[in-house]
């Protein structure tokens, strides 16, 4: 299953965070379709955040396909997950600054 981490200090919001680490997860087959993510309690419990911020990253991840919601079972990871990493919201899972700081770390003399 999977371990959420929040770094507090990114100024990213925590359910961006959420919905981000359970992409990064799917991309990186740490999640597969038909896994179950924690519940909302468990969540809580493990990072210590508000119960709607956990509610709003799930509600998010199943508006863009990835997960789906059954009352009373869980959350469950799609059977089929969008083709695309970025969501309807236009929440990539790399930042859009990635290729141009790829780039500079590249092009930094000393490296190689």
């Amino acid at each position: 299953m999977i371990q959420f981490h929040l770094d507090q200090k990114s100024g990213i919001p925590f359910y961006v965070q959420l919905v981000q680490q359970v992409r990064r997860a799917l991309l990186f087959g740490v999640l597969k379709a038909g896994d179950r993510l924690p519940t909302v309690k468990e969540v809580v419990a493990q990072v210590a955040i508000n119960p709607n911020t956990v509610l709003r990253a799930y509600r998010d991840l199943e508006h863009d396909g990835v997960v789906i919601s059954r009352p009373g079972l869980g959350t469950f990871v799609s059977a089929t997950p969008p083709a695309s990493n970025t969501s309807a919201r236009g929440l990539s899972f790399w930042p859009a600054s990635f290729p141009q700081s790829l780039s500079a770390v590249s092009a930094s003399p000393g490296t190689g």
